[in-house]
């Protein structure tokens, strides 16, 4: 696969692009509108989603989030967990 794009006659690289969406992500604070349930989540939504397939795919029965803010991933992520294990703890 080609690893480049053209934007107005501009070469970027993909790293380009992912980088200058987590620049504009962090700098315009966009992490403060994500929520889940209504429950801030702080975080990136590609982040989150792909966690929560690695989450899916290991099956784990415990996740210890550490550095939660106003518990919105923990929510999320428990919601994914107990799907598969209504026991699951977050």
């Amino acid at each position: 696969a080609n690893s480049t794009i053209t934007v107005n006659g501009k070469i970027l690289t993909f790293d380009d692009v992912l980088y200058g969406y987590d620049l504009i992500f962090e700098n315009l604070a966009l992490f403060s509108y994500t929520t889940w349930f209504g429950v801030s989540t702080q975080q990136d939504p590609s982040d989150a989603f792909q966690l929560s397939s690695l989450i899916w795919r290991e099956q784990p029965d415990l996740l210890v989030e550490i550095g939660t803010n106003t518990g919105g991933g923990a929510i999320f992520y428990a919601t994914v967990m107990r799907e598969y294990n209504p026991e699951s703890l977050v």
